[in-house]
Order: structure tokens, then C-alpha cells, then sequence
């Protein structure tokens, strides 16, 4: 085979030009569809079933697997006649047949009779003759019911004439008429040749470079730009084919080493033509509505698996701020807390004061309501992944004495403050007491939690509270850890 060159394969290295639309059975890659057809057609001519038929839509590759096919038969056993153009008439079509076998057709004799005679001839020698018709959807129907005659010429156990009609879906269309359903039983072999896959068309564009010399570590697309043009082809080889070689051509007018994205859409902006849905692209399109209609309905009402891992990665976001802030001084910590949270809903949340105290940044956050303190609890939260709390369903804890004076009762309504000076915080679903230690206190360490597991003897565990129970905060942290 002669070595194609285009203007662009010594820019990119390449030895030949990948992506002809010339049929190229050395070049040819073979998927499991494509092996099939070829396993179809060599073994219905080889077991001489009589009638083979191969269809599959504009571009997938027939006339290539019909020429591979072709190829692997015994040729000093085999003879091949090839009709590319099938729009003959019966009798064009028997003149045909004997000109290929070089014999000449002869009048004074009934044209079956001698065909017949002539293939029995050639049976003895130990040849077998294959009629290969190529686009069969285009034979007339009349030529077609002369194919089914020709394929009752046999011997006591083989086919004197084995037939391959390989043809877009439109031939099976012809096949199920009433009128040929003869024909249509006679077919001994079929095989059907689908639209490449994703997966099928990014291996095929590497194949075909491969070929040309250009090495599978060196890409020649990038991945955007690749994915657009497999998406644009539909899975149709001879479209890639195009659509590569206009690409190829748009990047050596940029002078760019790889085709990107941008340089693709340019070259592909002048084919208009539609192309039928594949069922991948399908896939394509559904996966994109579903995920637009969970980013539109939002809130609570979807909980989808795409919107938890989104989520997720943003607790471990939030959380590397958070243990950052663990260091710093409690107050500074509370302007990171509030900064944050004013981005979810700062009509709602009152900034605390750069020189504002632990009590102080306490009662602000505890005049907040529920769900502003929600938004506050996921900077906590993420911390405290490390030591989760088990909660569960309880009565409050009424066994504490109550203040002997007056209570003041706050917006939050699980947080308290007694004339003492001393917080109550009843804990709610999901708290743990790492997260109430960093709302009352702006920062907490084992020292301070120490401390909480003294004042509360209750609570046996730091990593164990519930739901309904109270736990008691000083106004201020504890001297020991290094707060005011």
C-alpha cells in the first residue's frame, strides 16, 4: 500500500496521513462488531451456506470488513466476483457473473442452464465462486428474487454460488417485504455492524495515529478537544475520520503541536449536517439534564449522591480553615466563624468585636438564630469529624439544680445564660462537645475539654452526649488553657 501524505503530517511527525476515508483493510480496527461481521462472511463462504448478509449504517465500516473478509479467503481456492455498483438489471447482472469468470454467455443456451453448467465446472476443479455485492441496499427488488434462483444452484450437499450482500438498515427493510420473504429465508448468516462507543471512538483516533507513527505517550489531541470531536462523529467512524482530518489541518494553520478544544470547534464549525442520536450520546445528554434539574431545585428536596460529594468536599475545604483557626486567640477565631457565615446569610448575623471577650462572642452567637447557628456549626462540625457524637432521644436533664435567680432566656433557645454568669446549652441533634466548646468559646483544645468532662460529670465521654442534655460552660475558658 503506498504511503498517503497531507500537508500536515511532516509538521506533526507523522509518516502518513491518518485519516482517510478510504476503506483500508490493513488499517482497519477491529472491534468485537467488526470481527463478528468478518467471522460471518469467511464462515458462510467457507461452509458454502449459500446466503450472507451484513448490514450497519452509513460509516461504520462495511465495505472495509467486507474487503478484510475478502482478503483472508484462499485465493487458489476461491474465486470472487465484486459488485460495487448493484443497481443492475438480472441481465446485467448474469453477463456480469461471466465475465468475471472469464467465460462468454451463450445465447443459443437458457441463461440459468449455462451458469449452472459453468459453476459445476469450477466446483469440480475445487473452487468455490463468492458473489460479493457491496451497498445491496440499492439492488432492484427484481434482481434481488433472480438471487434467491441463482442460490438454489447446489450440488447433493453445497452451494454452487455463495452470495454477500453488506448494506445500510434500508436492506433489511427490503428483505422483510412479503414479496422477497423467500429471499429472506435463504439467509443462512447475519450480522450486524453498530456505531462505535465512546470508549470504541477514542481507541479508533489513537489506533489509526498509532499507524501512522505518531506514539500513544506523545497525544496528538487533547482530551477536550477529542471528546468533542467522538461526541460530534456519533460513534461514526468515517465521520472521525473527517472531522480528525479537518482538525489536523485547522492546527497546523495555528501552528499548535496539539489540537485543543478551541482549534477543534473551529475546524467543525462548517459541518452542519445532522447526524442520528447514539445511545451513549443519549446517556450524555440525560446525565446533564438530571444534574441541571438537581442544581435548580436545590435545598433540601433532592439529596443526591453528586450533591453529598459536592458537600463533602467542602466540609474538608471549610475544615483545614478551621483547624487553622484552632490556634489562634478565641476572639480571632470568632471573626473567622462569623466571616463565614455572613457569606451564607449576612442579614442575620452580627459581627463580634476585634476586642469583643469569650463571653461576649459567646452571647452573639447564641442571639443567632437556629439556622444562622447551623451555618456557624459547619465550620465546627468539620472539625470535629474526628471525634463524632453519638446522640440519641432523650428527656432534658432536669436533675441539675436551677439558678436561684431569674433566667435569660435568648433567640437560641438552646442556650442560656444564669445570673451566676455560668452558659447553659442544651444539646441539639448532630452537636458534639468539641462543636458547643468552639461556639461558646471560640477555640478548644484537650485541656479545655478536660475541663468541660469536670464540670459535667455526667458526660463520661467526650466523644458521647445527647440529645436534650445540658451541659455547663464557665464565662470564661479556663486559665489552663491560655485564654483569658
Amino acid at each position: 500500500m503506498a504511503t498517503r501524505k497531507t500537508f500536515y503530517t511532516a509538521f506533526y511527525g507523522l509518516k502518513s496521513s491518518p485519516f482517510h476515508v478510504t476503506p483500508e483493510p490493513d488499517n482497519i480496527l477491529l472491534t468485537e462488531a467488526h470481527k463478528q461481521a468478518i467471522g460471518a462472511i469467511c464462515y458462510g463462504v467457507v461452509a458454502r451456506k449459500g446466503f450472507v448478509v451484513i448490514t450497519g449504517e452509513v460509516g461504520v465500516g462495511k465495505t472495509s470488513v467486507l474487503r478484510a473478509s475478502l482478503d483472508r479467503l484462499d485465493i487458489a481456492s476461491t474465486r470472487i466476483i465484486y459488485l460495487f455498483n448493484p443497481r443492475l438489471t438480472p441481465t446485467e447482472l448474469y453477463q456480469t457473473i461471466f465475465t468475471e469468470l472469464g467465460a462468454c454467455m451463450d445465447e443459443s443456451q437458457e441463461v440459468l442452464a449455462a451458469l449452472q453448467h459453468l459453476l459445476l465446472k469450477l466446483y469440480n476443479r475445487g473452487l468455490n465462486v463468492v458473489l460479493a455485492i457491496d451497498e445491496a441496499q440499492n439492488v432492484p427488488e427484481q434482481t434481488l428474487e433472480d438471487l434467491r434462483v441463482l442460490s438454489n444452484l447446489e450440488t447433493r450437499s453445497d452451494k454452487l454460488l455463495q452470495i454477500v450482500l453488506v448494506g445500510q438498515p434500508e436492506l433489511d427493510v427490503m428483505l422483510s417485504k412479503s414479496s422477497l420473504r423467500q429471499l429472506q429465508q435463504r439467509i443462512a448468516v447475519r450480522a450486524t455492524i453498530p456505531s462505535l462507543s465512546l470508549k470504541q471512538s477514542f481507541r479508533y483516533v489513537q489506533h489509526r495515529l498509532t499507524v501512522a507513527g505518531r506514539a500513544e505517550c506523545n497525544p496528538l489531541f487533547s482530551f477536550a478537544a477529542l471528546s468533542y470531536i467522538a461526541y460530534a462523529a456519533g460513534g461514526n467512524p468515517r465521520r472521525l475520520n473527517i472531522y480528525c482530518d479537518n482538525a489536523l489541518i485547522n492546527g497546523l494553520g495555528h501552528r499548535a503541536e496539539v489540537v485543543t478544544l478551541r482549534i477543534a470547534r473551529e475546524a467543525l464549525r462548517q459541518f452542519k449536517q445532522s447526524v442520528r442520536p447514539q445511545a451513549w450520546r443519549g446517556r450524555w445528554i440525560a446525565a446533564s439534564i438530571i444534574i441541571a434539574v438537581v442544581a435548580a431545585i436545590g435545598g433540601t428536596t433532592v439529596r443526591s449522591p453528586v450533591r453529598t460529594w459536592i458537600v463533602r468536599s467542602s466540609e474538608k475545604q471549610i475544615a483545614a480553615t478551621s483547624a487553622a483557626a484552632l490556634v489562634a486567640t478565641p476572639a480571632a477565631t470568632m471573626q473567622i466563624i462569623n466571616a463565614a457565615a455572613q457569606k451564607d446569610d449576612t442579614s442575620r448575623i452580627n459581627p463580634v468585636a476585634p476586642d469583643a471577650t469569650a463571653v461576649d462572642a459567646a452571647r452573639t452567637a447564641a442571639a443567632l438564630p437556629s439556622a444562622g447557628s447551623e451555618a456557624r456549626g459547619g465550620l465546627a462540625s468539620s472539625a470535629a469529624e474526628s471525634a463524632p457524637a453519638v446522640t440519641t432521644s432523650v428527656e432534658p436533664d432536669s436533675t441539675r439544680e436551677p439558678a436561684s435567680t431569674s433566667v435569660t432566656v435568648h433567640t437560641d433557645d438552646a442556650t442560656r445564660f444564669t445570673q451566676d454568669g455560668s452558659i447553659d446549652v442544651t444539646v441539639r441533634p448532630g452537636d458534639s462537645l468539641l462543636r458547643l466548646c468552639l461556639r461558646v468559646y471560640g477555640k478548644c483544645d484537650s485541656a479545655t475539654l478536660q475541663h468541660l468532662l469536670e464540670m459535667n460529670p455526667k458526660i463520661r465521654s467526650a466523644d458521647l452526649i445527647v440529645s436534650g442534655q445540658t451541659v455547663v460552660f464557665q464565662p470564661r475558658q479556663p486559665t489552663e488553657s491560655g485564654s483569658d
